[in-house]
């Protein structure tokens, strides 16, 4: 069986240590007396209940795929009703949480947001503000206001953040027992839970409707920081962020049931219809799982996708669907792929007041879907310009994101200045690599520059050919205007001739290759890697999304998806080379218009979930470098790597059309590989079964449910061990 698709099992980085447990945390499930008028005049308003119902649901299904590793509690971050205490619905709306967590047969945590106790102390809130009234009805229906438990050496701690800066007698309680409860925990480790977040973007940024005012807000930090306080997690703003305050990471997290509709102008994209003007944005809907191991956590996102469950009615999906399970980036040692960061992905945006919670000021926030997206793949690596160095936000992003599993390739073009070799050297400990990007006859005039600045780095230099009118010539290529940089395999001779001017390996580390879009993937990759063992260097590859002519649109989504497939796979046959992808996000306007693995709004195309399927996959049957390391063949569609012994064999089947499901083919040079074995469809990352039997000419493989889309085979040799 896959390790990949069994959580006690997975391969994970060894430095995070053993799974101890894990736990569910849900956020703003606004739950509501269903078919009812409500003061918020939305639509999808009426989904609340449902989606509730089916992330409970969801829950109760991990308890079953987990095994030892299943969720030990539930914690609620607040908002659990809609209705306002203030309002007559409010008690039916307890009544119909209550009844729909009852389903639970695990300990539930719950903690108080604004539509629960009432919103924090502003003169310009919508709602009722907290009260002495709304603090006893939460008591009364709940329980406590703050409180805190241990379990496995970790102290959990939930607090009622609508009292800070109250002025209640409350507020002072809560204080000094909270600065209590962190002085005399016995345990190291400390994730302290509370509905409002302290900031969306800067701990010093203007008090808004979302964020903590001070001098509450100080209060809390100086106290997480004091008491190193591994996590904090929040509610409230229906959207993800990430942040890292001194040595805590602090989650916002999305909510079960909408979206804030005011926050999707983040996105240069105008909802569709579906998305009710931003309010269910789906893709976005969904709560976190949360495993705890012996030397940090990670977050995994389990996406509901905005799907209901009706009271009484069962999910057809089975409760035991054997999948392949994501990784985080903290989770993978050595990542099979890396993106081409085109689009600002550290940007600050302004949000525009639209007359709702927020009316006489701008909100200040980053997007944080790039990076969501990033962790739902398990992709760390990325490829950034240079440029981005000089933004000290950036790099103060880059080390808090280095924390959490991302490496950092920077690229740049020509000869670099004296302030760009400044700025590599100081923040050399952020670049895992330098690309730099020249033409061939400019190699001798920057080697000067180049050698002196390898003295002070600790870094690998690779070179990427810039590309010039007399390389298209040659090439037979036609001319457009446009910028192409990378090598080719054919470039070999010309790199060859440039090792007589001056000794090429001790300047460059490596060459960066251009796979374009009308090249074959798999014999081009094949080419580059055997160029790269004779010149003695090693490579990196970038799969180019765009087409060459930059007036042509590449909008096939089925085609990206089989192509990405195809470029992971057949690099990871290869311990020389890396890969990097472009494009990351959809360029949908201007020159060479191309999808990328995520649309503008940030969600996920076909492609995205090839990655994270091929990331899981590959880091649960590499060697110790990230690596197959096997021999690679091509035939009928189908791509296959032999690992060493022999005795395994990966396919790769690449389907030219989607329309029909796929149930059998044939390999005419797979002998002695009879049995059943495994088959993972990419997209869906759903595993089956796959019944192999020789023949003359051939194993023939005959899926025991039709797949569509790339397809994932492990086989192996019938006089082999039966296990993977």
């Amino acid at each position: 069986m896959l390790r990949s698709n069994s959580w006690a099992d997975r391969a994970v980085n060894r430095a995070l240590g053993p799974c101890k447990f894990s736990f569910a945390l849900i956020a703003d499930t606004h739950v509501d007396r269903e078919h009812l008028p409500s003061s918020s005049p939305f639509a999808v308003n009426q989904y609340a209940n449902g989606r509730t119902r089916f992330c409970i649901d969801d829950i109760k299904r991990l308890q079953h795929e987990m095994g030892p590793l299943a969720p030990k509690f539930v914690l609620h971050l607040g908002d659990l009703t809609h209705p306002i205490p203030s309002m007559p619905a409010y008690a039916e709306a307890v009544a119909d949480f209550q009844d729909l967590v009852q389903e639970l047969d695990l300990p539930l945590y719950l903690l108080p947001g604004n539509h629960d106790v009432g919103d924090k102390p502003v003169d310009w809130a919508p709602a009722g503000v907290v009260c002495e009234k709304f603090l006893s009805m939460w008591e009364r229906h709940f329980g406590p206001q703050y409180q805190s438990f241990s379990l496995h050496g970790v102290k959990f701690v939930l607090i009622n953040a609508q009292i800070i800066n109250s002025g209640l007698a409350l507020e002072k309680e809560q204080q000094a027992w909270l600065e209590q409860t962190l002085s005399d925990t016995a345990e190291k480790r400390i994730m302290l839970f509370l509905h409002y977040p302290p900031y969306l973007c800067a701990p010093d940024e203007p008090e808004n409707y979302d964020n903590l005012a001070e001098p509450g807000r100080s209060w809390l930090l100086k106290l997480t920081r004091k008491h190193r306080v591994e996590a904090m997690f929040t509610g409230h703003v229906h959207h993800f962020w990430y942040n890292r305050y001194g040595s805590m990471d602090c989650y916002l997290l999305p909510s079960t049931s909408f979206t804030r509709q005011d926050y999707s102008e983040m996105f240069r994209a105008s909802p569709d219809e579906q998305m009710h003007d931003g309010r269910n944005d789906t893709a976005k809907v969904g709560y976190f799982l949360i495993l705890i191991y012996e030397n940090g956590h990670v977050c995994h996102f389990r996406n509901t996708r905005g799907q209901v469950l009706e009271r009484n009615q069962i999910v057809k999906t089975p409760q035991h669907m054997n999948s392949i399970i994501p990784l985080h980036p903290r989770e993978v040692t050595h990542g099979p792929v890396g993106f081409d960061m085109r689009h600002p992905w550290n940007e600050l945006i302004e949000i525009a007041p639209s007359g709702a919670l927020d009316e006489f000021r701008r909100k200040t926030v980053r997007n944080d879907y790039p990076l969501f997206a990033l962790w739902q793949m398990g992709v760390g690596r990325l490829r950034i310009p240079v440029e981005d160095l000089f933004n000290d936000l950036t790099v103060d992003r880059m080390r808090a994101l280095k924390e959490s599993g991302h490496e950092f390739v920077v690229i740049s073009q020509g000869i670099p200045s004296a302030e760009i070799c400044s700025i590599l050297i100081t923040n050399q400990d952020l670049i895992k690599r330098w690309d730099v990007t020249l033409p061939i006859g400019k190699i001798n005039q920057a080697a000067a520059t180049l050698q002196t600045l390898k003295t002070e780095v600790n870094f690998p230099l690779f070179l990427s050919k810039l590309r010039m009118k007399s390389d298209v010539v040659r090439d037979g290529e036609p001319y457009f205007h446009q910028i192409s940089h990378g090598f080719s395999p054919a470039d070999e001779e010309q790199v060859v001739n440039n090792l007589d001017d001056f000794d090429f390996r001790t300047l460059f580390d490596g060459l960066v290759f251009r796979l374009a879009r009308t090249d074959h993937v798999t014999s081009s990759i094949v080419r580059m890697a055997a160029a790269c063992r004779r010149l003695k260097v090693a490579g990196s590859v970038t799969l180019f999304m765009a087409d060459q002519n930059p007036a042509i649109r590449r909008i096939d989504d089925k085609d990206n998806a089989n192509r990405i497939a195809q470029g992971i796979f057949t690099t990871a046959a290869h311990d020389n080379l890396d890969l990097f992808v472009d494009t990351f996000m959809d360029l949908d306007r201007g020159h060479s218009v191309r999808n990328g693995v995520i649309d503008r709004f940030c969600n996920p195309r076909q492609a995205m979930f090839v990655v994270q399927n091929l990331c899981a996959i590959l880091t649960s049957v590499a060697d110790s470098s990230g690596k197959l390391s096997g021999t690679i063949t091509e035939e009928k569609g189908a791509i296959r790597i032999a690992l060493p012994h022999d005795k395994l064999s990966c396919c790769l089947l690449l389907p030219d059309s989607w329309s029909g499901n796929i149930d059998a083919f044939e390999l005419g040079s797979l002998k002695n590989f009879d049995g059943v074995s495994e088959a993972v469809e990419l997209v869906s990352g759903k595993v089956s079964q796959v019944a192999i039997s020789t023949s003359s000419s051939g194993s023939r493989f005959e899926l025991k449910s039709p797949l569509a889309g790339p397809i994932l085979i492990f086989c192996q040799q019938s006089d082999a061990p039966a296990a993977l």
